[in-house]
């Protein structure tokens, strides 16, 4: 039926029907080639991949077709929790941990100097070495298809979630530029540069007006970095702020009172937020369990002098807002569902109905 409607016709409504992960638009392709045709422009308007495989694929497809990317949402989820990056760093040092486990047992068994115990210091040194580098590859594979996809779409692209794992956030260097970004979810770091804290690999972008910076437990860079001139330089014209996960008190509220201008004294290179800042959200990660063990490796103290930073600094700034912690910790899809209310055309609406209103002091 579909291929008797004009093509301005089809094109008004794959531009509704195509608003999903981007089930849709490929389900498109496969009817008929005048649908896949008129379904062209908007068959890829929202793209969400959810694991490496899925953005290490899509990078092979935006790098050898003619397609077009005309995508306005996109998620990009290439984040591993600590048991999932552990598996895969087991896998690559099993060789480099043999070798560890064989040059013990030889050193307490023959003495300094011995040609076998220096063969093996060798052997250990190579499995070693060629470990870091398997890892670090793991990690650039990973940024270079990122990288790929985000030229493709680049002049196009307007709502951005991104979740990189530690190893991929850290191999992404290269300058991109997406003129038209209005809206970033940036989870593991991205888009601070792993070797100029002062410049973020995201040029200046005007259009950008929500940026929501979340923690991870193997973040890279400190969440304090953002406010080196990381913020004031991307986002020239940012409006709402929100910092989720918030663990322990590193520094990173103190360096926003600083931006804030709440402070008389610019600390660490820390730049001025922008002036046409109206909301900074605030909400801690799930409160920790008591502690058992030696008080000396205990961070929960630090973990409540951040809330109560927090608050202080609500009570001093009235676009500040301070939210209660989770119960549970949020599932991974809670920020999928979040992009996808953007793709169905929602306003960004951060929920601020857990309001932390209690004194300062408590």
């Amino acid at each position: 039926m579909l291929d008797r409607f004009p093509p301005e016709i089809c094109d008004h409504i794959f531009e509704f029907a195509c608003r999903d992960t981007g089930f849709t638009g490929c389900s498109l392709s496969l009817v008929s080639k005048y649908i896949q045709h008129t379904a062209a422009p908007t068959r890829y308007l929202s793209v969400a991949l959810t694991s490496h495989a899925q953005i290490l694929a899509f990078a092979r497809l935006v790098e050898n077709s003619e397609a077009l990317f005309h995508t306005k949402y996109l998620y990009l989820n290439g984040y591993l929790d600590e048991e999932a990056m552990d598996k895969i760093e087991n896998a690559v040092y099993v060789a480099a941990t043999q070798a560890s486990v064989q040059y013990r047992e030889l050193h307490k068994q023959l003495p300094a100097g011995d040609e076998r115990l220096d063969e093996a210091k060798a052997v250990l040194d190579r499995e070693g070495a060629k470990a870091r580098a398997e890892m670090v590859e793991f990690g650039r594979e990973v940024a270079i298809a990122v990288e790929k996809i985000l030229r493709r779409v680049a002049s196009s692209v307007e709502v951005l979630y991104i979740s990189l794992n530690e190893k991929a956030a850290k191999a992404m260097e290269n300058t991109l530029s997406l003129p038209h970004l209005r809206d970033l979810t940036t989870r593991g770091g991205f888009p601070l540069h792993p070797n100029n804290k002062n410049v973020p690999v995201v040029e200046p972008t005007n259009s950008l007006l929500h940026l929501h910076a979340v923690e991870t437990f193997d973040q890279w860079a400190w969440t304090g970095d953002y406010f080196r001139n990381g913020i004031s330089y991307l986002a020239p014209s940012l409006t709402h702020l929100r910092l989720s996960d918030l663990r322990t008190d590193d520094g990173t509220l103190e360096y926003l009172e600083s931006s804030l201008g709440s402070s008389t004294v610019l600390k660490n290179g820390i730049t001025l937020l922008p002036s046409t800042l109206e909301l900074v959200v605030l909400k801690p990660t799930v409160e920790p369990p008591p502690y058992v063990g030696c008080s000396c490796s205990d961070d929960t103290p630090q973990y409540y002098d951040m809330i109560k930073f927090g608050r202080r600094l609500r009570d001093r700034d009235h676009r500040v807002v301070m939210l209660h912690a989770d119960k549970v910790a949020s599932a991974d899809d809670a920020y999928l569902h979040e992009w996808m209310d953007k793709v169905n055309g929602m306003a960004c609406r951060w929920d601020t109905g857990n309001e932390d209103i209690a004194p300062a002091e408590d």
